[in-house]
C-alpha cells in the first residue's frame, strides 16, 4: 500500500466534556489538517513528549485532571497476579495498591511514551479484588477500578469472554463498550482492528488513535476493570490488506511494532525483539488461548498467513495444550 492514510478520525457526535477539548487539538498536532498533504506539526514520530512542550495541552491536562493520561489497562491476569498497564502525561512515579499488596515503584519516561506495566502478586484465584492507582504522592479511585483474578486449573467455577474487531472511535458508538463492562466479562479478546489506523509510516499518528481510543471513557471504564488481550490486523499494523512480508527488512515493521507494544498489556509479543509480532497464548482456568497474528508475516508468494516460525509456534503449543 503506498497510500499515506484512508481514514480520517471521527469527532461528529462527540458527547464527552474532555473529547471535545483535547480531541481536537490532539488531531490538529499529531495528524494534520489535510489528510493527503500534513502530518501534523511533529512531523511523522511525534507524540505525548511533544504535546507537553504545547502549553495550551498542558493547560488542558491540568483543566481536566489527566495526569493519568490513559489506562490503567487491566492484562495478563492469573491465579495468583495481574498486570496494569498505565500512561501518564509526563514522567511519573506509579504503584498500583490492591488492598495491602502492592507493586513495584515504576518511573514512567518518554522512551516508552510515558507507559508502564505494573504487577501485583500474592492474589487468591478467582476472586474479586479492588484496586488504587498511586501517582506521585496522589491516589486515583474509580469504581471501575475492579478486577477478578483467573481461577485455578481444576478450579470449577464459570466464567464468560467477550470479543470483538473493527472498533474505529466513532463517538455516537462508544456506550458499546460500557455494555461489554455491565456484563463483568473476565476477559476481552480484541482480535485485529482494534483502534483502526490506517497510517503505515508514521508513527505519530498512530500514537494519536490509541490515545483518543483510550480517552474514550467507556473503553477507559472497561479495559480497567477486564483482561485485555489484543493482536492487531491490516487496519493497525499498516493499511487496508496489508501484508508484513517475510522478514524485517520493511523499515516500518518494527517501528509500527513498538507502537503496539506501548499500547497494550498482553503477556508476551510474539517471540519478542529476535522474532517480532503480536501473538501470544494464555490461559484462564482449564481453558486454553491462542491469538495468532496473521498479518507481520503474511507473504502471499510463500502462500502463509503466519510465516514458519509463528506457525511452529503455535503446532507445538496446541500439542502442549
Amino acid at each position: 500500500a503506498t497510500q499515506t492514510m484512508a481514514k480520517t478520525p471521527i469527532t461528529e457526535g462527540e458527547s464527552d466534556a474532555v473529547m471535545k477539548e483535547v480531541d481536537p487539538f490532539m488531531i490538529e498536532a499529531l495528524y494534520g489538517k489535510d489528510p493527503k498533504g500534513q502530518t501534523g506539526r511533529f512531523g511523522a514520530e511525534g507524540g505525548l513528549t511533544d504535546l507537553l512542550n504545547e502549553p495550551e495541552f498542558v493547560d488542558l491536562v491540568e483543566k481536566h485532571d489527566l495526569q493519568l493520561f490513559n489506562g490503567p489497562m487491566l492484562g495478563d491476569v492469573r491465579p495468583n497476579s495481574a498486570k496494569f498497564w498505565v500512561r501518564t502525561a509526563g514522567a511519573f512515579d506509579v504503584q498500583i495498591k490492591v488492598g495491602e499488596l502492592g507493586s513495584k515503584v515504576v518511573a514512567t519516561d518518554p522512551d516508552d511514551d510515558f507507559t508502564a506495566v505494573l504487577q501485583v502478586d500474592g492474589l487468591k484465584p478467582f476472586t474479586e479484588y479492588k484496586y488504587s492507582v498511586f501517582l506521585g504522592d496522589r491516589v486515583i479511585e474509580r469504581e471501575s477500578f475492579l478486577f477478578r483474578t483467573a481461577p485455578e486449573k481444576g478450579q470449577k467455577v464459570k466464567f464468560h469472554v467477550d470479543f470483538g474487531s473493527g472498533a474505529r472511535y466513532v463517538p455516537i458508538n462508544e456506550h458499546a463498550w460500557k455494555k461489554m463492562a455491565d456484563r463483568r466479562p473476565l476477559a476481552y479478546l480484541g482480535l485485529g482492528d482494534n483502534v483502526y489506523i490506517d497510517v503505515m509510516h508514521r508513527r505519530g499518528a498512530q500514537r494519536l488513535f490509541y490515545y483518543r481510543r483510550l480517552l474514550s471513557p467507556a473503553y477507559r471504564d472497561l479495559v480497567s476493570s477486564v483482561a485485555m488481550y489484543a493482536v492487531w490486523d491490516d487496519h493497525d499494523m499498516a493499511m487496508d490488506d496489508s501484508q508484513g512480508g517475510a522478514g524485517l527488512t520493511a523499515k516500518w515493521k518494527r517501528p509500527n511494532w513498538n507502537v503496539f507494544r506501548q499500547n497494550w498489556n498482553n503477556p508476551q509479543y510474539g517471540g519478542g525483539e529476535a522474532l517480532p509480532g503480536t501473538w501470544h497464548s494464555f490461559s484462564l482456568g482449564d481453558v486454553d488461548f491462542f491469538m495468532t497474528d496473521g498479518r507481520f508475516y503474511r507473504d502471499k508468494d510463500d502462500k502463509t498467513m503466519l510465516g514458519p516460525d509463528q506457525k511452529k509456534w503455535l503446532l507445538e503449543s496446541l500439542r502442549q495444550s
